[in-house]
C-alpha cells in the first residue's frame, strides 16, 4: 500500500495519454515517457561525387579485415565482416560476408527497421480499461492491451484514479486481464533455451505487459537484530513469503530472492540479510507468466483508491465493447531506442509480435512477426541465403544474418527519407549514450558514429554507420560479427580499432 500510494504521489507528472471515455474527461499529456529519448539523426548533405574511396583506401582496410580474421582464427573463431559505401552500395572491404552467423542484439536491427517500415514512426500503442457503471458499480472490469513495452505502474494508478472521479466505488464481479491481442506463447523463440534464467533480460511477453514483466524487491535495513523492511515492485504483485534480518553495520549483504507461482498466485519468497545503515537493496527477477500480472497491480490500485472488488483477477473480457479510459504508448521512434540504444530484449520480442499482430488481424505471434521482417528483407534486396530470423532480440541460439543483410539493411534504411532520421536516431551515438557511452569517445564531439552494439557468450558484433566529414562527405555501413572466443575484452578491441581505421579512410585522414 505504502508503494502504491508513492506512485500516486507522482500523478501530476505521469506522462502518456490517458482517456476517459463515455465520461468526458481527458488527462492532460505532460510530454513523453522518461524512460529512453531517441535523439533524432543528424540529416546527412547529399553525398559529393567524389564519394567513393580509391583503390589504395580499400586495399588498406583490406589489409585490415584480414588482419582481424587472422587473428580471430589464431584463438578458435572466426570474423565476418562488411564495409560498405552507403550510397554507391560499392563494399569497401569484406570478410566471408555472405556467411550467415549467429548475430546476436544486431538482430534488433532488422526488428526495428522493418517495425519502421511496417508500422510507421506515428504509430502508438493503446491501453484500455473497459466494463460500464451504473450507481457506482461495474459488474466487472477489463484490463485489454495491445503489446506496449511501456506500460507501467503509474499508468495503472491513473486508471484507478480516473475511474474514482466517474463515481466507481464497487466492482461486483472480476477484474479480467484480456490477452487476446497476443497468442498464448509468451515465451520468445529460443528463450527456452535458459530455463533457469530468472533475470530480468529473459523477461517473457504478454499483450498486456507491465513493467517489462519483471518483479523487483527492495530491501531497507532497520537496526541491527530487527527484521529490514522489504516490498515488491509492481504492488500487489506477489505474496511475500520469508523475512530478511539486519546484521550489524559493515557486514555486507546476503539476500535471496526467488519467485514461485502457486496455482494463479505468485510469491515472492525471500531471505538472508542486510547490514544496518545499507543503502536500499533492489533486486530484479523476471516472472515465468506474466498474463495476470498488470491485473493484480491495478487491482491494488483500485484498492488504494477505495474501489472494492468484489471477484478475482482473471483471463477474459475480449467480448467488452465499453471503453472507459486509454493509455497510449510514446510513439514507435522513442520505443525503439530501447531496441538500438539498450539493446532491451523485452522490448525487441513485443515489437516483433505487435508486427505479426498488424499484419494478420489477428493474435499476434513471434513466427508472424518474424515473416513480416523477413519479408522486409527480401523487399530491401538484403535476404541472403541461409537467413535464419525467429526472434526479435537476438538472444540466445537462434537468428542467423551475414554481415552483407545487415549493411544492405543499414544501407537502405539510411538512403530512404521515410526511415532514416527515427531509424540512425534510435542507435546509440558513439561516446554518448547507450551501449557506446563508453566506446569510441574520440567520436563523442562529432557525433558521427551510430551502432548497434550485440553479446553473447561467443559472439560480439558491431553494426552501424560512420560519417565521414568534409569534403567528401562519406558514408559508411559496416558489420563486424566475431564469434567462437569468449575473452570479449580484447575482441571488442580488435573491432574497434578496425571500425577506427575505416573512419580515417572516410575522413582522408590515412597515412
Amino acid at each position: 500500500m505504502r508503494a502504491l500510494q508513492g506512485h500516486s504521489s507522482r500523478r501530476a507528472a505521469l506522462v502518456g495519454v490517458l482517456t476517459l471515455c463515455g465520461g468526458g474527461l481527458l488527462a492532460q499529456r505532460l510530454g513523453e515517457p522518461p524512460l529512453i529519448v531517441a535523439e533524432p539523426a543528424r540529416a546527412a548533405p547529399p553525398p559529393a561525387a567524389s564519394a567513393a574511396l580509391d583503390d589504395a583506401a580499400k586495399g588498406r582496410l583490406g589489409v585490415a579485415v584480414q588482419q582481424l580474421g587472422a587473428w580471430c582464427r589464431e584463438r578458435g573463431g572466426r570474423a565476418v565482416v562488411a564495409l560498405v559505401d552507403v550510397d554507391s552500395g560499392a563494399s569497401l572491404a569484406s570478410l566471408d560476408a555472405d556467411t550467415p552467423v549467429n548475430p546476436a542484439s544486431t538482430s534488433k536491427l532488422v526488428t526495428a527497421a522493418a517495425a519502421l517500415s511496417r508500422l510507421g514512426p506515428a504509430y502508438r500503442w493503446r491501453t484500455s480499461v473497459l466494463g460500464r457503471i451504473e450507481g457506482g458499480v461495474a459488474s466487472r472490469l477489463v484490463l485489454r492491451g495491445h503489446g506496449d513495452p511501456t506500460l507501467a505502474v503509474e499508468h495503472l494508478v491513473l486508471f484507478a484514479a480516473q475511474l474514482r472521479a466517474r463515481g466507481l466505488v464497487r466492482v461486483s464481479g472480476d477484474l479480467l486481464v484480456d490477452q487476446s491481442r497476443f497468442d498464448d506463447q509468451f515465451i520468445p523463440p529460443a528463450f527456452e533455451q535458459q530455463p533457469d534464467e530468472w533475470s530480468a533480460f529473459r523477461a517473457p511477453v504478454a499483450a498486456v505487459s507491465l513493467e517489462r514483466n519483471a518483479v523487483t524487491l527492495l530491501v531497507q535495513p532497520g537496526r541491527a537484530g530487527e527484521p529490514a523492511r522489504h516490498w515488491f515492485e509492481p504492488p500487489g504483485a506477489l505474496r511475500s513469503s520469508g523475512t530478511i534480518d539486519t546484521t550489524e553495520p559493515g557486514t555486507g549483504q546476503r539476500l535471496q530472492f526467488s519467485v514461485r507461482a502457486e496455482g494463479t498466485e505468485l510469491s515472492g519468497l525471500v531471505g538472508g540479510s542486510i547490514a544496518e545503515g545499507s543503502p536500499v537493496a533492489r533486486f530484479a527477477r523476471r516472472v515465468e507468466d506474466p498474463r495476470l500480472l498488470a491485473g493484480r497491480a491495478l487491482a491494488q490500485a483500485l484498492a488504494s483508491e477505495g474501489i472494492k472488488l468484489g471477484g478475482r483477477v482473471a483471463l477474459g473480457g475480449a467480448d467488452e465493447r465499453a471503453v472507459l479510459a486509454v493509455h497510449e504508448s510514446p510513439p514507435l521512434p522513442v520505443v525503439l531506442a530501447a531496441l538500438g540504444k539498450e539493446s532491451d530484449n523485452f522490448t525487441a520480442e513485443m515489437v516483433l509480435k505487435t508486427l505479426g499482430a498488424e499484419a494478420q488481424g489477428r493474435a499476434g505471434t513471434s513466427a508472424e512477426g518474424a515473416q513480416v521482417a523477413l519479408e522486409y528483407l527480401k523487399g530491401i534486396g538484403a535476404l541472403s541465403p541461409g537467413t535464419k530470423f525467429i526472434n526479435g532480440s537476438g538472444l540466445f541460439d537462434a537468428n542467423r544474418l551475414s554481415a552483407s543483410t545487415l549493411t544492405r539493411l543499414l544501407s537502405a534504411a539510411l538512403r530512404d527519407p521515410a526511415l532514416a532520421p527515427e531509424f540512425e536516431g534510435q542507435l546509440a551515438v558513439a561516446g554518448v549514450d547507450g551501449t557506446l557511452r563508453a566506446r569510441f569517445r574520440q567520436h563523442r564531439a562529432e557525433r558521427d558514429l551510430r551502432a548497434k552494439t550485440g553479446t553473447l557468450a561467443r559472439t560480439v558484433a558491431l553494426a552501424g554507420y560512420l560519417h565521414g566529414g568534409p569534403p567528401a562527405r562519406r558514408r559508411a555501413a559496416f558489420a563486424v560479427v566475431v564469434s567462437g572466443i569468449t575473452e570479449h575484452g580484447p575482441v571488442r578491441q580488435k573491432v574497434d580499432a578496425l571500425i577506427e581505421a575505416l573512419a580515417l579512410e572516410l575522413r582522408g585522414a590515412s597515412p
